[in-house]
């Protein structure tokens, strides 16, 4: 059975195909659309179409690539950091690089056969992505109101109209 551990981050994948053996074969890629196409390709050239798959949740940067494989027919696994984290202390494991932590996220699934993550309806995606830029919007709505307080007459105006703009934005999620 092939393992394909993913360490997710902002631009790029580190890949670790753990193979039959426990050897592992190491790639990165974008993460993005083409990056998700090489990846599949390098998984096929290894005999490896259909490996079980696991990741971290890091923040939203790892949706994209798990929607992709999911829907490639894939068994995806997202886990909690700490899992990970866990699992590299009991190993005593002290190493921490991109390339080390996708084979010890390959190796944890190997050997933990984390659950399989469903994807979400296209309305839990929608909902989320609204509150993710409500909460987004008042955070910068709480930046520029603190920077109102010791704002200098030249930039006042300017910070006014965002905040108004800002609750604009705001007042619209809300009664979306």
């Amino acid at each position: 059975m092939f393992n394909l551990g993913i360490d997710v981050a902002k631009a790029k994948l580190d890949c670790a195909l753990r193979l039959p053996n426990g050897k592992h074969r190491n790639k990165v890629v974008e993460n993005n659309h083409q990056g998700f196409t090489a990846l599949h390709a390098w998984l096929l050239k290894h005999a490896a179409g259909s490996p079980k798959v696991c990741m971290e949740a890091t923040g939203t940067y790892w949706e994209g690539v798990a929607e992709y494989l999911a829907g490639l027919g894939m068994v995806v696994s997202v886990i909690n950091p700490a899992q990970i984290k866990a699992f590299s202390a009991s190993r005593l494991v002290r190493t921490k690089t991109d390339k080390a932590d996708a084979q010890l996220i390959a190796d944890f699934a190997h050997e933990r056969q984390p659950e399989p993550w469903q994807a979400p309806s296209p309305a839990e995606q929608s909902l989320r992505a609204l509150v993710l830029r409500l909460d987004a919007l008042q955070a910068m709505r709480q930046q520029e109101s603190n920077r109102l307080e010791v704002a200098r007459a030249a930039v006042r105006q300017g910070i006014e109209d965002h905040i108004a703009w800002l609750d604009a934005e705001i007042k619209a999620l809300i009664l979306a």
